[in-house]
């Protein structure tokens, strides 16, 4: 309202000037660009309220782990599946067939060994090839006994995984 009366007071003329009094200069007045009319109010326009800072998210569920890998295949071991020993003028021969699981040049049957009742070793055998494409395979080999050893076990061997596999027990002939 005080500003309507200053810009009112503006367009009105001073007396010419008798010269006894300075001129003053113009005032200057910057009006705004609309001016508000008699009776109303003036408002500010609000200041926009402050958006509400947005609630941290939160971190991602980390992903489960992945489920541990299955337990390895139980380990197979080459079987003796049968076995005989027959006494000569020379010592014993033994006759040991053995089936091996594996299929591979890199993964055979390639020997076994015979027990005494009491687990002490009499002999073991190695076998030199694979036998991928004899399944089961027999082989035959001299033997030396010592006496009052009344039974024996062939045991089968893997080449990677070593002594295993289903054995055969038989009596040494008299």
């Amino acid at each position: 309202m005080l500003l309507l009366l200053l810009l009112a007071g503006c367009g009105r003329e001073l007396p010419d000037d008798d010269g006894t009094t300075a001129a003053l200069p113009s005032p200057s007045v910057t009006a705004p660009a609309t001016l508000p009319t008699a009776g109303a109010v003036a408002t500010t326009a609000p200041h926009p309220s402050p958006k509400p800072a947005p609630s941290p998210t939160p971190p991602p569920s980390p992903t489960p782990p992945p489920p541990p890998p299955p337990p390895p295949p139980p380990e197979h071991f080459p079987d003796v599946t049968s076995a005989t020993l027959t006494k000569d003028a020379e010592g014993y021969k033994l006759v040991v067939t053995m089936s091996s699981p594996y299929e591979t040049p890199e993964r055979y049957a390639d020997g076994w060994r015979v027990l005494a009742p009491n687990g002490g070793v009499l002999a073991e055998f190695k076998l030199g090839e694979n036998h991928v494409t004899e399944q089961p395979f027999t082989r035959r080999r001299r033997l030396e006994i010592p006496d009052g050893v009344t039974e024996i076990t062939i045991q089968g061997r893997d080449i990677l995984s070593g002594y295993g596999g289903a054995t055969v027990t038989i009596p040494v002939p008299g």
